[in-house]
């Protein structure tokens, strides 16, 4: 840590380089999978701890998953904005935001903030009219309607790959992808299956724990 403050300071309070230390370190690598050594160790960052991840970051995480490839760059510039300290207080009050646990800053304490999963979070991305909002409006899911128009050789597995990418940040495995291809084929059409892949991916514990 002291090394780390140091090295913060010398670079001239740098923060991207203060995030490339912390997450190239063998520490924050650490796989999630418990051994028969550390299955009870929760203080020596022995194993990484699923946890789920903060309110903003969920909504922020759909925001990205559904955008349309000439929104991403509005909605990572957004991102960032946000991350240096211009956070809209607009979602603060929301019914969204306090599902998933953001304080309403009435007291200065990082107890406020909950980050524990519940049911009703599960409740909410599974049917929660905001979800079912984005994905109808989702500036991805129009591409693949006009695509599917005047292209009827669109490369499905390319498109599965992405839908992954999107949501949980890594390629699906061979079985997944060939569960996906074989929903894509009995669906009527290709953008309506690619939303329902969507939501199910939303839906998993993948998506919304920090592993």
């Amino acid at each position: 840590m002291y090394w780390l403050t140091a090295g913060f300071v010398s670079h001239g309070y740098d923060m991207r380089w203060l995030h490339r230390q912390i997450v190239s370190s063998n520490t924050y690598q650490r796989s999630w999978k418990p051994n028969e050594t550390n299955g009870q160790d929760r203080r020596n960052f022995s194993r990484s701890i699923p946890r789920r991840i903060p309110a903003e970051v969920v909504y922020d995480g759909l925001k990205q998953a559904v955008a349309g490839s000439q929104q991403l760059e509005d909605v990572r510039n957004d991102l960032a904005r946000r991350a240096i300290g211009h956070l809209s207080m607009r979602l603060a009050g929301t019914y969204a935001m306090h599902v998933f646990g953001k304080p309403d800053r009435a007291v200065n304490c990082d107890c406020e903030r909950v980050n524990q999963p519940t049911l009703l979070q599960s409740v909410f991305l599974q049917n929660d009219p905001l979800v079912e909002q984005r994905l109808d409006e989702s500036g991805w899911l129009r591409e693949i309607a006009a695509l599917e128009e005047t292209d009827k050789s669109i490369e499905r597995a390319r498109i599965v790959r992405t839908a992954w990418l999107r949501t949980v940040n890594r390629p699906p495995t061979p079985e997944e992808a060939d569960r996906a291809l074989r929903h894509l084929a009995g669906v009527n059409s290709l953008s309506e299956g690619v939303g329902d892949l969507l939501w199910a991916l939303i839906n998993t514990k993948e998506f919304i724990l920090n592993r």
